[in-house]
């Protein structure tokens, strides 16, 4: 497998992560509001620390999709944090650590990105 396929594969995956943590904490929302609904706004004053994680975990995997150079490292910050998520969070970092610190990762993502035109087909 090239690197190519690793990368595509590493930002399906952390595009994934980013997605199921967001569609969990919409459920938790919607839970918390539906179940206590008079105080509810200060009960999900959580989500304002939480929201971001997702958040950049979906901009860690465009990022790394498009091949840029700060999609790399944010991705390699990110994957600090997902070392202590055992046993899959664990993976996911090894993944993203082994490939991205890699010489044909390097290669990879030195080159500019090639831009994709689409001429109205």
């Amino acid at each position: 497998m090239g690197p190519q396929n690793h990368n595509r594969i590493l930002g399906l995956i952390h595009g994934l992560v980013g997605i199921l943590v967001l569609s969990g904490l919409i459920i938790a929302i919607i839970l918390e509001a539906r179940r206590r609904p008079s105080d509810a706004a200060q009960r999900l004053a959580w989500v304002v620390y939480a929201l971001p994680f997702p958040l950049l975990q979906l901009l860690t995997a465009y990022g790394i999709f498009t091949r840029r150079k700060w999609g790399r490292i944010l991705a390699l910050a990110l994957s600090v944090l997902y070392v202590w998520v055992f046993p899959l969070g664990t993976l996911l970092a090894a993944y993203t650590y082994w490939f991205l610190l890699s010489g044909s990762a390097r290669r990879l993502y030195a080159v500019t990105p090639p831009v994709e035109l689409n001429n109205g087909k």
